[in-house]
């Protein structure tokens, strides 16, 4: 049932969705997309579109009773089939799909974190980039959208100039799989593109941020063929949402002491937008208590460095 907020349940649907998605060619519109424990739009339109499927159940978007019975149903026989793959041993042997490297959810850096700021750059940019410099903060990513980069290229500039990492978003935030692979490629291309224009030299960025978090095989099929680095997240800020723009000590909490926190040794990285003023307010205080906790600030190619080349 839908929550105001972050729910262990919620999170175990999103995943039981995803993966009946992945596996039963049946019901591919059931992704949700990242598994991230708040019940959206994404989630209830996975949950519809597996009521869709079976008439004995309310396309209501709401896990009731019989919908829950219905997803532990399907969500076995999903399970079997990876088990016992009949049809693949009868078929021959699988490919398996190519992957790029990926920093996702389930993974864990300790105390350490980096900062992350999507969907920009916009004229608020500068209110998150004069809160840094305040505090000291450097080598922060940014995911940037091409289109942004072209209307306000000067803002693109100063990222770079004050110490601060580009990375691909996209170039007008689609949801990538619903792209086909050629799509993929020219929003990446595209991105690359504007973020030379609006810096007047070639600037390679090898690595992104799907919009939403979401992929699939073949999105992950194309941005492996790319050669870029997909960069998830272990902490949602939800700065987004209106209640917490109103209660600002909200997104300190939903980073620093939540049930979804850095806390735990999950560390990594953290989950902000830069197009809302409201954060870059919130920035100074979240940082302070980061570095009160005992965390340490790093870049996103240090732990991408860490899980994929770990130190004998």
């Amino acid at each position: 049932v839908r929550t105001r907020g972050v729910s262990a349940g919620t999170m175990a649907i999103q995943q039981a969705l995803n993966e009946i998605a992945r596996k039963l060619s049946d019901y591919p519109g059931c992704d949700v997309g990242i598994a991230d424990g708040m019940y959206g739009g994404m989630t209830e339109a996975g949950v519809k579109a597996f009521q869709t499927i079976h008439p004995s159940l309310s396309v209501t978007g709401k896990v009731d009773e019989a919908a829950l019975k219905k997803l532990d149903e399907i969500l076995s026989r999903a399970r079997s089939l990876e088990v016992n793959a009949i049809d693949e041993i009868e078929a021959g042997p699988t490919v398996e799909p190519q992957r790029p490297q990926m920093i996702t959810y389930g993974d864990r850096f300790g105390t350490d974190c980096v900062l992350t700021f999507d969907d920009g750059p916009v004229p608020n940019t500068a209110h998150v980039l004069d809160s840094l410099k305040a505090e000291g903060i450097t080598g922060v990513t940014f995911f940037v959208q091409g289109i942004n980069d072209r209307r306000i290229p000067e803002m693109t500039r100063r990222i770079v100039e004050e110490g601060h990492v580009l990375v691909k978003n996209a170039y007008d935030h689609p949801d990538l799989r619903k792209l086909d692979p050629e799509g993929v490629k020219a929003q990446m291309q595209r991105c690359q593109e504007a973020v030379n224009a609006a810096l007047g030299y070639d600037y390679p960025m090898t690595q992104m941020r799907p919009p939403y978090g979401a992929v699939n095989d073949q999105v992950e099929a194309v941005l492996a063929e790319l050669g870029l680095s997909v960069l998830l997240w272990q902490v949602d800020s939800n700065d987004w949402r209106p209640e917490n723009k109103r209660h600002l000590p909200n997104i300190v909490n939903n980073i620093c002491s939540g049930t979804y926190s850095l806390k735990g040794g999950r560390g990594g990285v953290i989950l902000m937008h830069d197009i809302h003023r409201t954060t870059g307010t919130v920035l100074p205080d979240v940082i302070r208590e980061i570095k009160a906790q005992g965390y340490t600030f790093t870049t996103a190619e240090t732990l991408l460095q860490r899980k994929y080349s770990p130190r004998e």
